[in-house]
């Protein structure tokens, strides 16, 4: 018992001094051309079978023919989408389903976590990016309520808008990234 509280404290410090040196733009010097497309198949690899076991099922699709090219940290990119999928894992119940779906339009590069379960309120999806909160009905299951603050700090890092939604019934959270050209002449300036 004691053993899980240190640790539960340990994670929750882990997550504040990335969550700062993210915000101080520490990560930026590592910063390269990133295919999200290759941040999805590398999560894939790694939590399908976390789904399965939770009695879940997750897809992953980038859409045919789109360039999904961001300028960023591809370790970061990989913890964004590592978090908003382990939030659905944990939140969405048995029998849902998950699904992460990188893509491109006129408007840029995007990439977007969802699942059928209940969902969050629409009134408090801007509380649910606040350190340390969390939803009365998520206060039984582990964590600190540290996941979307980090995953904000990554997308603000990264100059991308994270937008969180209905998904009839569940939540999507989609981020939108500029295109790698795009980001490499505002980064410049």
């Amino acid at each position: 018992m004691v053993t899980d509280e240190i640790r539960q404290i340990t994670a929750t410090f882990d997550a504040l001094l990335r969550i700062s040196q993210i915000e101080a733009g520490a990560r930026k010097a590592k910063f390269r051309a990133v295919p999200l497309s290759e941040v999805a198949a590398a999560l894939s690899d790694v939590y399908t079978a976390v789904a399965e076991d939770s009695d879940q099922v997750l897809s992953v699709s980038t859409f045919a023919n789109t360039d999904t090219l961001v300028f960023g940290d591809r370790d970061l990119l990989i913890q964004l989408g590592a978090n908003l999928i382990e939030n659905a894992i944990r939140h969405a119940g048995p029998g849902a389903k998950i699904w992460l779906e990188t893509g491109s339009g006129h408007n840029g590069v995007w990439m977007s976590v969802g699942d059928n379960g209940p969902g969050i309120p629409p009134e408090e999806h801007e509380r649910v990016l606040g350190r340390f909160y969390r939803l009365d009905k998520s206060r039984h299951t582990p964590g600190s309520g540290l996941g979307l603050a980090l995953v904000e700090a990554i997308a603000d890092l990264h100059g991308a808008s994270l937008r969180l939604s209905n998904a009839n019934p569940g939540l999507l959270v989609r981020v939108d990234f500029a295109r790698f050209d795009e980001a490499l002449r505002s980064d410049a300036r």
